[in-house]
């Protein structure tokens, strides 16, 4: 058993279909402290939300607060996240400082660029939620989830200092990015020792940089910020025997 401290973030949209499998595989198989980190509008209807609905900030904390050992329960602002992120976004053009044609013709364009506000802004509750976790240093991991991860199977955590778990295809050769053999892992579940908050901490803003500057949609992974912001130099280890997936179920 390890003490965990569990940063689970975005939309609350399913998070009374995931609660069983959470409990299942995690709650019960360690000592765990919940922060959530939320928006004041959220994600309804149709299979993955297709509208967003504001919420009483009273009634969300009291829904959240039935999961047990909830120690902080945030809830941001999602329009003006967005709006920041899309001024930041639109004072770069259409490109960004990117040179690279062939980088362009797969990156870069109008349609995919509509999409980059809500890709940065996606961090802003997880940059949020690890700042809010009291004295780091009291816990042997440190988790991200989402409310819509269902779980598959028992968790035993590694202790490697940052772990991800949810493999994606291999990074895109003949880019302005640094080329790896690793994997480019999503930022849906990720954990590691108490050194992500540090690596957390400016993750939004960092993150929005990056993705204003390259065009890069994929800078919601979190290979792309670990290579641009670990500064101890540790190793990004894969957890191979992690399974989990998205429950797209909306909660109404």
């Amino acid at each position: 058993m390890k003490k965990v401290a569990l940063v689970i973030t975005g939309h609350i949209r399913t998070f009374k279909q995931s609660y069983k499998d959470l409990k299942r595989f995690i709650l019960d198989r360690h000592e765990v402290d919940i922060y959530f980190s939320t928006w004041d509008h959220n994600m309804l209807g149709g299979v993955a939300g297709n509208s967003l609905s504001k919420f009483n900030p009273d009634h969300t904390k009291k829904l959240l607060s039935e999961y047990p050992n909830v120690k902080d329960i945030i809830i941001s602002n999602y329009g003006e996240i967005n709006k920041t992120s899309e001024k930041y976004i639109a004072s770069y053009g259409e490109f960004g400082l990117c040179e690279d044609p062939t980088y362009k013709k797969y990156r870069g364009g109008r349609t995919q660029r509509k999409t980059m506000p809500y890709n940065a802004g996606q961090w802003y509750p997880v940059q949020e939620g690890f700042k809010a976790i009291q004295n780091p240093e009291q816990y042997d991991v440190l988790m991200r989830s989402r409310f819509d991860i269902q779980y598959y199977k028992p968790i035993d955590f590694l202790p490697n200092e940052i772990v991800g778990v949810h493999p994606g295809p291999k990074r895109m050769p003949d880019t302005n990015q640094p080329y790896t053999e690793l994997f480019n892992i999503r930022n849906h579940v990720f954990y590691g020792t108490p050194y992500l908050v540090e690596v957390m901490k400016d993750v939004y803003n960092k993150n929005l940089e990056t993705m204003c500057k390259y065009c890069n949609l994929a800078t919601d992974s979190l290979l792309e910020y670990i290579l641009r912001n670990n500064d101890k130099g540790y190793p990004l280890t894969i957890d191979e025997n992690f399974k989990q997936g998205v429950h797209y179920e909306v909660w109404k």
